[in-house]
């Protein structure tokens, strides 16, 4: 089995609190800001950004549902404009389904080839505690590289975006969306291993190529990862919040994920 929890004193640098540096509706990050944030890439002739991910350790990233693919073809993990890493094996969930966009146990764990060395632009994120219960309304923030332009339309950015949202308690997330569907209330959407984050009114969220990437909040100075860019219906609508996997439930839960080796590296 296995637990990763990405937290505490490594190395003489800390996680979750990044050196000194001064999405859609977001802004442009300045470098070494989010310093556990990566792009991970496939090889499509050369390496394309395909979605995000957060480094938990020196030689492991957590991730999403676009590893859940196929375990074919190479892989690679940006951490920073001068360091990347190789993918040696994906671990995904056994009970997320890949045909399902709404999916429960959305998150993934990437091994690298070699492991990186931290510096003021590369180092872990901390796990937030589960036993830590974040209120309704309480400000986080995602940041990514996916699409800028409301309802996911539009190329990708090149520069990491972030924004800043709300936390959405489950219940009403759930609300929020079977509105304007005809799925029962009783069939829940929003499961107990997500987590919903955004504005009734739309206009901020992740969005297309933010997919795996982390939703950080800040608890006396140190940022703890609570969620990973997950799914939702379009980017930045009205009363359909950004959805994301609970890290901190799965990273409570160790069990026998399924190994996918890139055989191909």
């Amino acid at each position: 089995c296995l637990s990763l929890m990405g937290r505490g004193w490594i190395s003489g640098f800390q996680c979750g609190r990044p050196q000194p540096v001064r999405i859609v509706g977001g802004q442009e990050a300045e470098e070494g800001q989010w310093p556990w944030q990566v792009s991970l890439h496939f090889w499509t002739g050369k390496w394309t950004h395909i979605c995000g991910g957060s480094l938990i350790n020196h030689e492991w990233v957590r991730a999403g549902h676009i590893w859940g693919s196929d375990g074919k073809g190479r892989k690679q993990v940006h951490l920073s404009i001068f360091t990347q890493a190789l993918v040696k094996q994906i671990i995904i969930h056994p009970q997320y389904e890949e045909t399902k966009v709404d999916s429960s146990a959305d998150i993934a764990l990437l091994q690298l080839t070699t492991p990186v060395p931290y510096s003021h632009t590369i180092l872990p994120i901390c796990l937030l505690n589960q036993d830590v219960q974040l209120p309704s309304g309480a400000r986080c923030w995602v940041t990514g590289w996916g699409a800028t332009v409301s309802g996911g339309e539009g190329p990708i950015s090149d520069i990491l975006q972030e924004v800043e949202v709300p936390l959405i308690d489950r219940e009403t997330c759930d609300a929020f969306y079977h509105l304007g569907t005809d799925i029962p209330i009783s069939q829940k959407r929003i499961q107990e291993d997500m987590i919903c984050a955004g504005f009734p009114h739309g206009q901020k969220d992740s969005c297309q190529g933010d997919s795996g990437g982390p939703l950080v909040c800040n608890s006396n100075g140190i940022w703890m990862q609570a969620g990973v860019v997950s799914w939702g219906e379009g980017c930045a609508k009205p009363n359909r919040p950004g959805v994301y996997a609970n890290a901190p439930y799965y990273a409570k839960k160790p069990l026998q994920w399924q190994v996918r080796p890139e055989s191909t590296l």
